[in-house]
């Protein structure tokens, strides 16, 4: 069958066209092209792109270069290749930018990402690029691999650090209301400042070293690459799973401490219940919380990740220890105490179930309504049990 060409811009999309082939002068070929089955391919020499970036016919240009499939511009100079990639920018898209030479540089200076190849016309193009590489064949596990790890780690990471934040915020927002917005801080200035700073930071540092997806699955299966394309971790609608979970886990910590809390003005050893005593219940739920969450959530946990979960949460333990038999502090003796009565141990379990409800209502919610990752998580478990299966997300 002979390759058929047709000019899109004359013909919506949609339509069915019938084209010329180039074997027979005058007649029509009866095979029929459907754009939106098919598809179609653009290509564009220099001097025809140079008319078509015009601002006459560049709007019509850019409709049909964004509908096709692929799209070829040949003997381009530097500055057209540095244009297009802008014109494409503006169209809010995501450019990515593959060069090798000098004459790329503009290219991938132009380009949301420019990847730079280490080939025979030197090393201008590395040394310009945001990613430099040795080979062509090195560019596919770093888009299909290691742009998939670094993007998923990032978007965790950041939706996190608001997560934990917000714990903080929400237990100080409702103390507030508690007390008629008197100003009073709920927090200890110790635990304040070492909540994010020293406690919670090495766990979350070395979610860097998490793998949501095999590295052999990710190269087998390039449809996972468009779940990073559409930017399923990191949207509007996560973001706000993240608060609100962060707020309702703030509310179920602060209602179980004053409820445990509110008709005993006296502790078992003689001494007046004090906001210390709340605040010392309160920040140890959020502790134990937060240390749960980073382990169901993260998908790969190595020695280095056990080290920095557990060795913080030791940590805190020995440090608020430590901190409270400062005898010229308010928060003297207020670990102690607790430590030595057996309401305490009881309080903190009930805090830290009604905490983890929401999270646990979450993993129920991704347990009965997968989403594409998990669909490929579970079909790589399938695999391995049954190396026949094929490697897609519905089987």
């Amino acid at each position: 069958m002979s390759f058929t060409s047709f000019d899109p811009s004359h013909a919506p999309l949609g339509r069915t066209h019938f084209a010329r082939s180039p074997s027979s002068s005058n007649n029509w070929d009866r095979h029929y092209f459907d754009e939106t089955q098919f598809g179609y391919s653009l290509m564009i020499t220099g001097d025809t792109l140079e008319l078509a970036l015009t601002e006459e016919c560049q709007a019509a240009f850019l409709q049909s270069a964004m509908a096709a499939n692929s799209v070829i511009c040949c003997r381009v100079t530097p500055a057209l290749k540095a244009s297009i990639t802008r014109m494409v920018k503006l169209n809010r898209k995501t450019t990515l930018a593959v060069g090798d030479g000098g004459n790329d540089v503009a290219m991938l200076q132009e380009a949301h990402v420019g990847v730079g190849i280490q080939g025979k016309e030197g090393l201008q193009a590395a040394r310009a690029a945001d990613f430099s590489i040795a080979r062509f064949k090195f560019l596919k596990p770093l888009l299909l691999v290691h742009g998939h790890y670094s993007y998923e780690r990032t978007c965790y990471i950041v939706q996190y650090c608001f997560y934990k934040s917000m714990l903080l915020s929400s237990v100080q927002l409702l103390y507030n209301l508690t007390t008629r917005f008197s100003g009073v801080s709920y927090w200890d200035a110790f635990m304040l400042a070492n909540f994010n700073g020293v406690y919670t930071l090495p766990p979350i540092l070395l979610y860097v070293l998490d793998r949501s997806l095999p590295r052999h699955l990710l190269l087998r299966c390039p449809a996972i690459y468009h779940h990073t394309q559409r930017g399923h971790a990191f949207s509007f609608i996560s973001l706000c799973g993240f608060l609100l979970r962060g707020q309702l886990q703030a509310v179920m910590a602060l209602l179980g401490t004053l409820l445990v809390y509110s008709d005993r003005a006296v502790l078992y050893d003689g001494f007046p219940l004090d906001c210390h005593s709340c605040t010392f219940l309160t920040y140890s739920t959020l502790m134990l919380i937060q240390t749960v969450i980073i382990i169901t959530e993260s998908n790969t946990i190595t020695w280095l990740n056990h080290v920095a979960i557990w060795g913080m949460l030791m940590l805190y333990w020995i440090s608020i220890f430590v901190y409270s038999e400062i005898d010229f502090l308010q928060f003297y003796a207020v670990v102690r105490r607790q430590l030595s009565t057996p309401l305490f141990p009881c309080a903190l379990l009930l805090t830290t179930s009604l905490g983890l409800l929401p999270h646990v209502l979450i993993l129920l919610w991704r347990f009965l309504c997968p989403g594409e990752l998990e669909l490929y998580r579970r079909n790589l478990i399938r695999s391995s049990m049954c190396p026949s299966l094929p490697m897609t997300p519905f089987v």
